[in-house]
């Protein structure tokens, strides 16, 4: 078992896909000096998504109007978390369609059979999250807010 795991390690470790744990300058890195690195860059493309996509700014403000409305929804914590979490997977979904978006626009900006292709494919991810999220919403939040709207 051991020889199996250094026999598919090794062609990884070769071609440098492997992750280590140093900065710029070669030097070692802590775990948590690891995490922060990790963790800002991560902020840094939020961030930079969030100001220069109007997609994903609109579904970033979504995410923050609802959230509290989940989590004021007298449902359950289970039920609370799928409809934040449905949101999110919106979210998550736009930042990929809209990282190979500029992957491919950064290749090349002429039209080609598979860069459109690829387009199209995460957009149609975004169309399935959404898809997701609506029937999330509707299954959890409608009936609650039809027996609000009924008893009114």
């Amino acid at each position: 078992m051991i020889e199996l795991s250094v026999a598919l390690f090794l062609p990884i470790r070769q071609y440098g896909l492997t992750m280590n744990n140093h900065n710029d300058q070669g030097k070692s890195q802590s775990a948590i000096g690891v995490f922060v690195k990790s963790a800002t860059t991560a902020m840094r493309g939020l961030v930079d998504a969030s100001l220069n996509d109007r997609a994903v700014r609109r579904l970033v403000i979504t995410l923050f109007v609802l959230t509290p409305a989940a989590a004021v929804l007298p449902v359950t914590r289970i039920e609370q978390l799928l409809l934040i979490l449905s949101i999110m997977l919106v979210v998550a979904a736009e930042l990929f369609n809209s990282a190979i978006e500029r992957t491919v626009d950064r290749i090349s900006r002429e039209m080609h059979p598979d860069s459109r292709a690829a387009k199209d494919l995460a957009a149609g991810a975004v169309a399935m999250a959404a898809l997701m999220c609506g029937l999330t919403w509707t299954c959890i939040a409608g009936p609650v807010l039809w027996g609000v709207l009924k008893v009114n």
